[in-house]
């Protein structure tokens, strides 16, 4: 048994992320999280293939892990630049 702690314990991998996501506590049981707010996630402890815990950096600049039931992807399309033909100062490019 003490030999499959050892393989289960290996497995785990803890991958830097550096996203922006959105953290909400599903079942408002802590009054800090029951409004989503918008952080930054630092790192995701995998086993696997299935998330273990995140630990998240809130605009505060406090850390803390969560499970991963409060995190949520945040889906926010690139901007696309817009074409100017012509620049502040009437030259065309």
């Amino acid at each position: 048994m003490t030999s499959n702690i050892v393989n289960l314990a290996s497995v785990v991998r803890n991958t830097r992320t550096g996203r922006d996501v959105i953290i909400r506590d599903p079942r408002s049981q802590h009054w800090a999280f029951r409004a989503p707010q918008i952080a930054r996630e630092i790192s995701v402890k995998r086993l696997g293939a299935v998330d273990l815990e995140h630990t998240i950096e809130l605009a505060t600049g406090v850390e803390f892990t969560c499970p991963p039931s409060w995190v949520h992807a945040v889906e926010a399309p690139k901007q696309r630049k817009a074409y100017q033909p012509f620049s502040i100062m009437g030259v065309r490019r």
